[in-house]
């Protein structure tokens, strides 16, 4: 599925009709992120579950899963305002990008009419603290407690756009126990959500 998917990426470049080429485009993105989730979603559950966990530079990584989301956040005129330094975290790259796309995603879903997207790192002597914020739609009080459950979808009605799975954020949480870190969501309905992700000093760690 991914190699025909990504010929029609490549097709509708050539495609004349702006409007048209656009409306593909972001259909195919959707494709594109849902089969991602499948996949990741089906390793997740298997036994051959690989995790390396080495140092990786959170800027790259991050910027990495700005890239990812390019589209919607073009298309929804996000204001991206990213203050990182170069630090180094212990972490697997692949399932940390994985994560902050998942963040990223609920971030675009639940989007405000004067979209902003912040991000923030701060490094400890033995941790580092990362943050994610958006000015978005939040998230009710009553549901906080139980956003990483799997297959729980709240009250929130994705402003009438999206149909919740409810699978985002509890398998965002499972990639991010399972590399040793913490994650953490507050939020203040109607007005913002801030999503922290903990890394401790894991250089002495080994995944097992």
């Amino acid at each position: 599925m991914k190699i025909p998917l990504a010929a029609s990426l490549l097709m509708n470049q050539k495609n004349h009709d702006f409007q048209q080429k656009e409306d593909m485009q972001e259909q195919l993105e959707k494709m594109n992120q849902y089969l991602n989730q499948i996949l990741i979603a089906s390793r997740i559950q298997s036994q051959l579950y690989d995790i390396n966990i080495r140092p990786v530079s959170l800027k790259e990584n991050v910027y990495q899963s700005l890239k990812n989301n390019r589209f919607f956040f073009i298309k929804n005129h996000f204001e991206i305002d990213a203050q990182l330094e170069d630090i180094d975290v212990y972490s697997d790259p692949t399932w940390l990008v994985y994560v902050f796309d998942q963040i990223m995603s609920n971030a675009i879903k639940y989007a405000s009419s004067d979209p902003c997207l912040k991000i923030r790192a701060k490094q400890y002597e033995s941790h580092t603290d990362l943050w994610i914020e958006d000015n978005g739609e939040g998230i009710q009080s009553q549901d906080l407690p139980r956003v990483f459950d799997k297959g729980y979808t709240g009250m929130n009605h994705h402003n009438g756009q999206y149909k919740a799975t409810g699978m985002g954020l509890y398998m965002a949480k499972q990639v991010i126990e399972k590399l040793g870190h913490h994650i953490s969501i507050e939020s203040e309905y109607q007005k913002y959500t801030r999503v922290k992700i903990t890394f401790q000093d894991q250089r002495d760690y080994f995944y097992r």
